[in-house]
């Protein structure tokens, strides 16, 4: 971890991080919540996203709860980079190292949700003749999800735990990020060139474009980070961020709404004699501009924030508990429930409930917390001691 020369200490831990990466984990799964409804492909191209409970208030997590996707890579590279990238430069993390902490972190659960979803499945399939909303089960996949390959360019499709593909990204990202340490090449201009490298990526293959993109522009974050607090100008840039923060979240918000952006960028062309027909490159345009500008704001204001404050979000760190689990447990318990539904006969409207998405969330926010103190901690204590036991 770097130390800035002057101004204040840099925080030994970003509690606000934790609890940023909590919501977003939950804005994830309300994004995920048309699964219930959309079970197969036909169902998925006509499915209407309005018609989803409480829409009027949570319309910004079901039109754009995916860009939260991108908020993860960008943190963890922010994290990393704050972290571990000095450390592993100096030769105090090595490839072992590096490797157990991160796998008794991320493969436990995992691979419990791994072979939970492949039960459900397989009983589904047996009962019904067919899988529900991923259907790429083969033993190949299986393969793939095992080793968390499965979003690197070798699949057909997602599979069976759909949502564990950024996970997948992520590890390919470590492995990335400790090559670029390891041989000294974590410079700023570098971390610009594969950020950059990201949008090309993105261009043939979306996964792990995204995830070299935003993790590299977290990274790059946390350089501009350093560069404030090592020159004294952490109030000056805490009220610029906390005021562009507030107006971009804002803008993103409303166009998640009302896509005024894509009608002024429309009528841009217009006026100029082009008419445009295919509203992609325009989406993706708008997309790039909330991984690009509005996500780093937000992250910036917030570490600068808690650097400024202290540790004032340690009493909700609760929040950031849930994330992981949260994240790999709300389709395992989504399938459930849509096979109870479905063998029961209830039309699935039931999910388009206000009661339905209450219950669901307290349910997952119980089950995630009971995982994170009785499996992933234990089984994080647990693998750590003995990796350790055996490196020595």
């Amino acid at each position: 971890m770097n130390t800035a020369k002057t101004g204040p200490a840099l925080p030994k831990y970003f509690f606000f991080l934790d609890i940023l990466r909590g919501l977003a984990a939950l804005s994830v799964v309300m994004y995920h919540w048309e699964k219930f409804f959309t079970t197969d492909k036909e169902a998925l191209a006509t499915f209407d996203h309005s018609n989803q409970p409480l829409y009027d208030v949570f319309y910004i997590f079901y039109n754009a709860g995916d860009v939260a996707v991108d908020l993860f890579f960008l943190i963890s590279g922010f994290v990393f980079f704050f972290l571990y990238a000095q450390n592993i430069v100096a030769g105090k993390v090595s490839p072992r190292t590096f490797f157990n902490l991160r796998f008794s972190r991320l493969y436990p659960l995992h691979f419990a949700t791994l072979l939970l979803v492949l039960i459900l499945q397989v009983a589904i399939y047996s009962d019904l003749g067919h899988y529900l909303v991923y259907f790429c089960n083969d033993g190949y996949h299986f393969v793939l999800n095992l080793f968390l390959i499965n979003s690197w360019g070798f699949e057909k499709e997602p599979s069976f735990n759909g949502p564990n593909w950024s996970i997948s990204v992520e590890i390919f990202l470590y492995l990335l990020f400790f090559l670029l340490c390891f041989f000294r090449l974590n410079k700023k201009f570098v971390v610009a060139l594969l950020m950059l490298a990201g949008i090309v990526i993105q261009a043939y293959y979306s996964p792990l474009g995204r995830g070299v993109f935003a993790f590299f522009a977290g990274g790059l974050l946390y350089h501009f980070y350093l560069h404030i607090i090592t020159h004294g100008k952490l109030v000056l840039y805490l009220r610029i961020a906390a005021i562009a923060a507030m107006l971009l979240v804002m803008l993103m918000i409303f166009n998640a709404k009302y896509h005024f952006l894509e009608g002024f960028i429309i009528s841009y062309f217009k006026t100029r004699g082009i008419t445009i027909q295919n509203l992609y490159w325009i989406n993706k345009g708008i997309n790039l501009f909330v991984r690009a500008l509005i996500l780093p704001a937000l992250l910036l204001f917030i570490v600068l924030l808690e650097t400024a404050k202290g540790p004032v979000g340690k009493k909700f760190a609760f929040i950031g508990h849930i994330s992981y689990s949260s994240y790999l447990l709300h389709f395992p318990l989504q399938l459930v429930l849509i096979y109870i539904v479905n063998k029961l006969g209830i039309n699935n409207d039931i999910f388009n409930t206000a009661y339905a998405l209450t219950g669901f969330f307290v349910a997952l926010i119980v089950i995630s917390l009971l995982c994170y103190s009785h499996f992933e901690l234990p089984m994080q204590t647990y693998l750590r001691k003995r990796l350790q036991k055996h490196k020595t």
